[in-house]
């Protein structure tokens, strides 16, 4: 079967945390690459959405991803309409990405996230890097990196 790949993505204020995870013959998990992607405020609407598109295309272009699972939102009754909007402007740039590939995407549920590695939907930034081979936590990764990387490790875990 050789190497899986799947790019698990958390969208947190608008970035987009990006975590490769691979799975290996062997059963190991492995983080291969963590991103963080930014929208480009200087742009318009459209040309932005297509820049960070574009952008998290070019990133995972190379890495050779089977798929892109994003985990789902949380319910917050408080959010504003611009933090509503950056989310599901994210989200829209990482399917029309994902089209470029071309690879599925697809969201998850945070709560079947949380039971396929043990932790509760509202703690996946806990999620531990040493899970996937990491002696420290990479960069951001307490904000939207381990989520990212949790969302990954679920959808892996559904395949062997």
């Amino acid at each position: 079967m050789g190497v899986t790949r799947v790019a698990g993505v958390h969208v947190k204020s608008g970035a987009l945390n990006v975590s490769i995870v691979e799975l290996t013959d062997d059963g190991f998990l492995k983080l291969v690459s963590t991103t963080r992607l930014q929208p480009n405020s200087a742009l318009p609407d459209t040309t932005r959405l297509a820049d960070l598109a574009d952008r998290f295309h070019q990133h995972l272009s190379p890495l050779s991803v089977s798929s892109v699972a994003i985990l789902d939102t949380r319910s917050f009754g408080s959010w504003k309409y611009a933090d509503a909007f950056a989310r599901v402007f994210g989200i829209c740039a990482v399917l029309q990405g994902s089209t470029m590939l071309p690879v599925e995407a697809i969201t998850y549920r945070t709560n079947k996230v949380g039971a396929s590695v043990s932790l509760q939907p509202n703690k996946l930034n806990q999620f531990a890097a040493e899970s996937v081979g990491q002696e420290s936590s990479p960069t951001y990764w307490t904000t939207g990196m381990a989520e990212a990387a949790a969302t990954a490790v679920h959808v892996l875990k559904g395949r062997s």
